[in-house]
């Protein structure tokens, strides 16, 4: 399922992202296990990788955030593994979405998207320490214009994997034809409750085109973003504003850690017991 090709573009994927959620640390690390050909080296980098996105927090602030992301890529995990358990034949298509289209559907992966949301991503962190507001402001509606097309792009998929056997082939590929609004209202009425919450919640059509048209500022005397969208005018205070930008930095995380479990798994079947004992849980 999953090629040598395949897995040496997950862990160049893999580097870059855990560059932009920890920076030089990981870079040295990941550098020292580049072209490694020794089997347990390889091994090594899959079981440190994962140990580092799955539980480490550089301080106690980022915790609350990494455990969101950790929520996240559970809900993959378990959605994966249930369409999978079901049999359906669009699962693997979910696994590969960053490397591999949709059948039928040329240009559906998600390759562009996701790293157009790692640099948008690093940006963002990068301009929260410097303490520049414009800055900071610019590069939020960049990270959240980023994750509401990676959102997009990879709703599709999930529901595709949802599909009862009724729905035929041509019904899954119009998916990803469908507006952002209609993906969100799938993802809604095609999934559990529980399922994906963080992409419900901060879904919003009207914010989201707002932000590609680029018609919103921040009313910083009463400290509200003001959007406009199809001549109506919408608002949203900054504290839940600025919440949305950060998960949205910590998407990629989530989604990557996602796949490089089961890169793991597929190589690596009989050494499951090295992962985090949080994801045991969750596979089993």
């Amino acid at each position: 399922m999953i090629n040598i090709e395949t897995l040496s573009r997950v862990e160049q994927i893999l580097k870059r992202t855990l560059e932009g959620l920890y920076g030089g640390e990981v870079k040295e690390f990941a550098s020292r296990m580049k072209n490694s050909k020794d089997a347990d080296k390889q091994k090594e980098f899959y079981i440190e990788m994962v140990h580092i996105l799955y539980s480490k927090s550089q301080d106690e602030s980022n915790q609350q955030l990494l455990n969101i992301g950790m929520d996240l890529c559970d809900d993959f995990i378990q959605f994966y593994k249930r369409a999978k358990l079901e049999g359906n034949t669009n699962a693997d298509s979910l696994l590969l979405s960053p490397f591999i289209d949709f059948p039928n559907i040329e240009g559906s992966k998600l390759l562009s998207k996701y790293m157009s949301l790692i640099e948008a991503s690093i940006a963002y962190k990068s301009a929260l320490n410097s303490l520049d507001y414009m800055l900071v402001f610019e590069s939020s509606k960049n990270v959240l214009l980023s994750g509401y097309e990676f959102i997009d792009g990879i709703i599709p998929f999930i529901i595709a994997c949802r599909s009862e056997d009724s729905i035929t082939n041509n019904k899954v590929e119009s998916i990803f034809r469908y507006s952002f609004k209609s993906k969100i209202e799938d993802l809604n009425n095609k999934t559990y409750d529980g399922e994906f919450q963080l992409f419900k919640k901060i879904s919003n059509n009207n914010f989201r085109n707002a932000l590609a048209h680029r018609t919103l500022f921040h009313d910083r005397d009463n400290n509200i973003i003001i959007y406009n969208d199809r001549d109506k005018e919408f608002k949203i205070d900054i504290v839940t504003y600025t919440a949305y930008a950060t998960v949205c930095s910590y998407i990629p995380f989530s989604y990557m850690l996602f796949v490089i479990i089961h890169c793991f798994i597929i190589q690596y079947p009989n050494d499951i017991y090295l992962l985090p004992e949080r994801i045991q849980k969750v596979i089993k």
